[in-house]
């Protein structure tokens, strides 16, 4: 997933109204990436937003938000 503050705020408001498996930790991550969508957003590291986003992947179908995969 290429990181931008529009697809970042997209994630987290399809977390918010997620329902299925794993609803509470999806919610949950979509709380953290509201950190992440503010000014200066282009300076969170990877590793950051991946550790930020573990149950949330499953959403986007990703196993990664690293450039590239």
């Amino acid at each position: 997933m290429q990181k931008s503050t529009h697809s970042v705020k997209d994630l987290r408001d399809a977390a918010r109204n997620f329902r299925g498996d794993d609803q509470s930790g999806v919610r949950a991550d979509g709380k953290k990436l509201s950190g992440f969508t503010g000014s200066g957003f282009h300076w969170v590291k990877d590793e950051e937003l991946d550790a930020a986003t573990v149950s949330i992947r499953a959403v986007c179908q990703a196993n990664s938000f690293k450039s590239g995969k």
